[in-house]
């Protein structure tokens, strides 16, 4: 995937912390998006998402 301008910035918000980490790392080898924070717990997405500002957070959208 080529790279335009900024990157997308996502927060990965699960309980699952195998997920996650695999989420991440298929995530981490795409040119383009920066993962900028994770958690599995709800109360502490909301911090992360104040004080890392993704474009996105949250469980992923494909289930």
């Amino acid at each position: 995937m080529a790279s335009i301008g900024m990157p997308i910035r996502v927060e990965l918000v699960d309980p699952h912390c195998l997920f996650r980490a695999g989420l991440r790392a298929l995530i981490e080898r795409w040119e383009g998006i920066e993962v900028v924070g994770e958690t599995g717990e709800e109360s502490e997405a909301a911090a992360l998402v104040q004080n890392a500002r993704p474009h996105h957070a949250g469980p992923p959208d494909f289930w």
